[in-house]
């Protein structure tokens, strides 16, 4: 039962992170947006503009 608890308290505190950097006044690193993309099966890439 204490691992269950443990488990929401972090979900709980990873969320509350995640909207605090995804908010307006967030400031998000290149790594953090990495890595909500990884999560969500996404990667982000640079790619030449087509002139």
């Amino acid at each position: 039962m204490a691992d269950i608890v443990s488990q929401k308290s972090i979900v709980r505190q990873k969320s509350q992170n995640l909207y605090r950097v995804l908010s307006p006044e967030g400031n998000p690193e290149l790594r953090i947006i990495s890595l909500i993309l990884h999560t969500l099966g996404y990667r982000l890439s640079v790619q030449p503009i087509q002139s």
